[in-house]
């Protein structure tokens, strides 16, 4: 996790949920990926992080595969991109999402 204003690291974290969020992928830092066969860090998920109330991971399955596409893609409908949703939850390496657009 990271401070939208500092960009600085304030937590870890492997289940959360988000609301108003953006998918982005750095489409030089995939072109590397492609090129070199290694993983580097170039696509996340940003948001606001819920703190009312608990979502269960309900919702459209989300992934991201460099090799695939350039942009994260819903599963099992069709790889829809996916640029915004409502609300993404992560439950380990699970995303799920609502509201996808």
């Amino acid at each position: 996790m990271r401070d939208k204003s500092t960009k600085l690291v304030i937590g870890y974290t492997s289940n959360i949920t988000l609301t108003n969020v953006t998918f982005h992928v750095g489409e030089t830092a995939r072109r590397r990926v492609l090129k070199e066969k290694r993983k580097n860090v170039h696509a996340f998920i940003e948001g606001d992080i819920e703190t009312k109330r608990r979502f269960s991971p309900s919702g459209q399955r989300i992934t991201y595969n460099p090799y695939l596409y350039t942009v994260f893609f819903q599963v099992n409908n069709n790889d829809r991109p996916a640029y915004t949703a409502e609300r993404v939850t992560v439950r380990g390496k699970s995303i799920r999402a609502v509201g996808i657009n």
